[in-house]
């Protein structure tokens, strides 16, 4: 892997994949990068979601507007 490998930016996984098609990065050395992240799942805040249904109406011709 090149000098660039201290940059975080380059272990943002939009770019991983490119980088190792291209051969800049080994899946060793990004196996090696998420090893060594810390584990901050004690520090998470517990986040609360509700799904809710929603219905879409088609776009066209309403008969509505005739």
């Amino acid at each position: 892997m090149t000098t660039m490998s201290t940059d975080p930016k380059v272990f943002d996984k939009r770019l991983v994949e490119r980088l190792l098609k291209s051969g800049e990065m080994t899946a060793q050395d990004y196996e090696r990068h998420l090893a060594s992240l810390p584990d901050l799942a004690e520090q998470a805040a517990p986040v609360e979601a509700r799904l809710e249904a929603q219905v879409f109406e088609a776009k066209g011709h309403h008969s509505e507007e005739d």
